[in-house]
């Protein structure tokens, strides 16, 4: 896999067929590049089975008790989303942390200390959060780290509701004749994939890693090759043609 980015993240997700296998090459990127003890991704209803590091084990057999503490873990990661999408528990929380079952329950008894969290939400919906554990004796998380995992979270939560949102078409597996129906380049495709689930110039920028301006264009050029005057008419046509 290549350097952590949020192009990267968005070429994982669309070659994906389910969201599991994007979770374990995420967590792979992130334990290459971030670093952690413990890495998952996890819901209210707990951590996913996708986790990596010292408390794979662990985590399975606390699974069950993970919904009790849902009062603690939201504030988290509402505060997250508020700080860019992602946070450093125990610099926000401090020595209330200490406090929380969660903690207590889940974190001390394997010598954890400190979390990075990344939030990922879609037009202020909490969808899920990823973690990123570090134990006594390891190193505190730096600037860095911070920045590496929100330069790609926004791009993360919209891979997300993707494949939240009903499918156009399986994943990985795109029809030849769609791929190279009206002459669409592989990018122009992309981001007429995203179109069509509903995404703003914006979320496409982000989870592409381009600017507004260069989506705009792109679906420009997109528009005049489909022989349609706007998105509505694009997606339309698509719909129809693809359902």
């Amino acid at each position: 896999m290549g350097a952590l980015s949020a192009g990267l993240i968005t070429e994982l997700a669309f070659a994906a067929s389910d969201w599991s296998s994007v979770e374990t090459q995420v967590l792979t990127l992130f334990e290459q590049h971030i670093g952690g003890d413990t890495l998952f991704f996890a819901d209210e209803r707990g951590p996913s089975d996708a986790t990596r590091g010292v408390l794979v084990d662990y985590l399975a057999e606390v699974r069950p008790l993970w919904p009790s503490f849902s009062l603690e873990l939201y504030p988290m990661a509402m505060a997250a989303q508020q700080r860019g999408g992602v946070l450093v528990d125990s610099d926000v929380f401090g020595t209330t942390m200490r406090a929380m079952a969660h903690y207590q329950q889940v974190m001390a008894p394997v010598r954890g200390r400190t979390t990075l969290i990344g939030a990922l939400t879609h037009r202020g919906q909490l969808l899920q959060k990823v973690a990123i554990g570090r134990c006594w004796g390891s190193r505190d998380f730096r600037d860095a780290d911070v920045s590496a995992l929100r330069e790609v979270i926004g791009a993360l939560s919209l891979a997300r509701a993707a494949f939240m949102a009903p499918p156009p078409q399986n994943r990985g597996q795109q029809p030849p004749e769609q791929r190279h129906e009206f002459g669409l380049t592989a990018r122009e495709q992309e981001v007429v994939s995203y179109l069509r689930l509903g995404y703003t110039n914006r979320d496409i920028a982000q989870a592409l890693g381009t600017s507004v301006k260069t989506v705009r264009n792109q679906l420009s050029v997109a528009y005049s090759k489909l022989g349609v005057a706007n998105r509505a008419e694009a997606v339309g046509l698509l719909s129809a043609k693809f359902s």
